[in-house]
């Protein structure tokens, strides 16, 4: 099921981003997520707000 696969890379990709948050200085982090594809960008906003 896909639905399921992208639900999995999701987690995996936001865990590995607060991992990334937490040692890159903030303005790397919004450079890194303005490159992001506006659907990503969403999940993430969920997930850091």
């Amino acid at each position: 099921d896909s639905e399921l696969v992208r639900r999995i890379t999701n987690e995996k990709m936001t865990r590995a981003l607060s991992r990334l948050r937490a040692c890159l200085p903030p303005n790397l982090f919004i450079e890194l997520a303005r490159n992001m594809s506006d659907e990503r960008k969403q999940s993430l906003k969920k997930h850091f707000q």
